[in-house]
C-alpha cells in the first residue's frame, strides 16, 4: 500500500468571490498540537546564516519566512517519527548564494513539499503556479534533482513572527539576543492536512487558481497561484501509526 494513496477524489470547491475580494469558505479550526520548541535554536541559527532568494523581501522578512518554514518541516518530522515512519531529518546545511536544497522532507522514500503560515487563520494551501508544472513537478531544481513530489502538506504556526521578530528588534539585537528571545517563546504547530500528487494535478484540471493581484483572505497574491481550501485537505490522521511505533 502506498503511503499517500487516494482513497477518494477531492471535489474541490473554489473560494467565494464578493465585492472584489476572494474568501475561503471551507476552513479548518486551528489546533496547534505539535510542540517544536526543542528545535528553536537549530531553526533560527539556520535561518540567520543561510542565503535565500530575496524576491524583493527585506532580510527580516526572509528570516521570518525561513523560520516558520523550517519549524513546519520539524513538526512533520516529529509527527511521522513518532508514528514509526522513516523520515529524513530537516536539511540544516548552510548554503552559499545560488545553492539550493533538494526538497523539504522524505517520508518512507516519498519526497513531500511543506508549505507554512504564521497566521492561525490561514486556510489555503498555496503553490505559485510558475514554480510547478501541471504534473506536480517542481520546475527549478538543480541538475540531477528529483522534481517529483508525492504529497503537499500545510502547516500553521501559533505565533505571529511579525510581532515576535519586529523590524526594530531584528535590526538592533545581537544574534545571541535574538536566539535567546525566540527560545523564551512557545512555538506550537498545527497541520490541517495535505494533498497527494494526484490531487495536485486536479487543481489544474479544476482551475483552482487565484490570479496575480487578487486579494484572498486579506492576502495580496503576487503570482498566479494554485490553491486548496484547508477544510478540503486530507487529514493527517488518515495516515495511520505503524504497528511497531513506540
Amino acid at each position: 500500500m502506498e503511503l499517500f494513496e487516494n482513497k477518494e477524489t477531492i471535489q474541490f470547491v473554489p473560494v467565494e468571490y464578493k465585492d472584489g475580494i476572494y474568501s475561503s469558505t471551507i476552513r479548518k479550526a486551528f489546533k496547534p498540537s505539535i510542540d517544536v520548541n526543542e528545535y528553536t535554536e537549530e531553526v533560527i541559527n539556520w535561518a540567520l546564516k543561510n542565503h535565500f532568494k530575496a524576491d524583493g523581501r527585506t532580510k527580516v522578512s526572509i528570516v521570518r519566512n525561513a523560520t516558520v518554514g523550517k519549524f513546519s518541516e520539524f513538526a512533520l518530522y516529529k509527527h511521522f517519527k513518532s508514528f514509526g515512519y522513516n523520515v529524513s531529518y530537516p536539511d540544516l546545511a548552510v548554503r552559499e548564494k545560488g545553492q539550493w536544497d533538494d526538497g523539504d522532507l522524505i517520508i518512507e522514500g516519498n519526497k513531500v513539499s511543506v508549505k507554512s503560515s504564521t497566521f492561525s487563520k490561514a486556510n489555503l494551501l498555496m503553490h505559485k503556479k510558475g514554480d510547478w508544472n501541471s504534473n506536480g513537478e517542481y520546475k527549478y531544481g538543480k541538475e540531477g534533482y528529483d522534481s517529483s513530489y508525492k504529497a503537499f502538506f500545510f502547516c500553521r504556526l501559533n505565533q505571529d513572527l511579525k510581532k515576535i521578530i519586529t523590524d526594530e528588534f531584528f535590526n538592533t539585537a545581537s544574534e545571541s539576543d535574538l536566539i535567546d528571545h525566540l527560545q523564551s517563546t512557545n512555538f506550537m504547530m498545527d497541520c490541517p492536512g495535505f494533498i497527494t500528487v494526484h490531487d495536485f494535478r486536479l487543481l489544474e484540471t479544476n482551475n483552482m487558481t487565484i490570479r496575480e493581484g487578487q486579494i484572498v483572505d486579506g492576502l495580496n497574491v503576487n503570482k498566479n497561484t494554485y490553491y486548496c481550501q484547508a477544510g478540503q485537505l486530507r487529514d493527517l490522521s488518515s495516515i495511520k501509526r505503524k504497528k511497531n511505533a513506540v
